[in-house]
């Protein structure tokens, strides 16, 4: 395909399927190389040629040639621009940059000038600040110690008025304490010999209400250990119970309310109880109590729980019992799942 018969496609076609600028494929099919000058002008070459199969060989010799007159007349402008620029802007920037050294060194000397004028005057003030202070502070030193030497005098009078005080006060006091004394110790015999008596009498009392008191405490204490055995052979008998006479029959006892679990080993099914009275048993089960607070009979005998087992798993197995720890008894229960 030529040039002349892609001119004949619209331009909006040819920038739909290339998605390329309308405005630079114009001017390619133009020849218009002024308005591709800031164009990647061979990227859109390149896919004009993929998407119409058209041939630009042509057009590229044009654009080279185009190109190359234009750098050729830079090129024969440029030393007429430098010659120009080099005649007068170095004379004219010269004398500036001068002008501009010196106009800065005049400010940087008056600048140092007052800087060191502000820094003799402040020193000066700071020296006759520093001498003020210093007369200041030694009249003030003076006029304390003055200070201080009279209110010393005045306490030392002060102190030497109230001292004499205080011991005449001291001397009275102790002969009022001497003239008391001698009035309390002769109270106190006449009151002794009266107490004498009256000691006599209260121990009498005393000895005799002791002795009735002792009696009364004996008399209490016989009846409250004839009370407490009185209760406690009650208790026993409340807590007796009537042992069933059947052979092979475990029987459980509470003391107070305990939460039960027995598992029937032969038909696999559990109960669960809150015990308050006896229960009895008479077939294979794994028994759970919540607590050890029970009495456990089998064939009318007692059973008692053994110190190193825990009381709360236990078997009923073959008319025997048997005390399980926690292992054992989760063991057990899994295998008769």
């Amino acid at each position: 395909m030529e040039i002349e018969e892609l001119r004949q496609i619209p331009l909006k076609e040819i920038a739909k399927k290339t998605q390329l600028d309308e405005h630079n494929i114009k001017a390619i099919l133009d020849k218009d190389f002024e308005k591709l000058a800031n164009v990647n002008v061979y990227m859109n070459l390149k896919i004009l040629q993929r998407e119409f199969n058209v041939d630009f060989t042509d057009f590229k010799q044009e654009y080279e040639s185009h190109r190359v007159d234009t750098n050729n007349h830079k090129l024969k402008i440029q030393p007429v621009l430098l010659h120009y620029n080099n005649s007068n802007s170095r004379s004219s920037s010269g004398f500036i940059s001068y002008f501009i050294l010196l106009v800065f060194l005049c400010v940087v000397a008056v600048g140092i000038y007052y800087f060191i004028e502000n820094q003799n005057q402040n020193y000066e003030k700071t020296q006759e600040n520093i001498s003020i202070s210093n007369v200041s502070k030694e009249d003030s030193v003076e006029e304390n110690k003055e200070e201080l030497k009279n209110q010393i005098e005045e306490t030392e009078n002060n102190l030497s008025e109230e001292a004499i005080k205080k011991n005449d006060e001291k001397i009275n006091s102790q002969e009022q304490n001497q003239q008391n004394k001698e009035e309390n110790t002769q109270s106190v015999n006449e009151t002794q010999n009266t107490n004498q008596t009256q000691e006599n009498l209260a121990q009498k009392i005393d000895d005799e209400e002791k002795k009735e008191n002792a009696n009364n405490t004996e008399e209490l204490a016989e009846n409250k250990s004839e009370i407490k055995e009185e209760k406690q052979e009650e208790k026993q008998e409340e807590k007796k119970v009537e042992v069933t006479t059947q052979d092979n029959v475990l029987v459980i006892i509470p003391h107070q309310k305990i939460w039960m679990s027995i598992k029937d080993l032969n038909e696999k099914i559990n109960k669960n109880y809150l015990l308050e009275k006896k229960i009895e048993l008479n077939t294979n089960s794994l028994i759970f109590l919540g607590k050890n607070n029970y009495d456990l009979y089998l064939n009318q005998n007692k059973i008692e729980i053994p110190a190193n087992k825990d009381g709360r798993y236990l078997i009923f197995k073959d008319n025997k019992v048997e005390f399980l720890t926690r292992v054992e008894f989760n063991k057990i229960d899994k295998m008769s799942k």
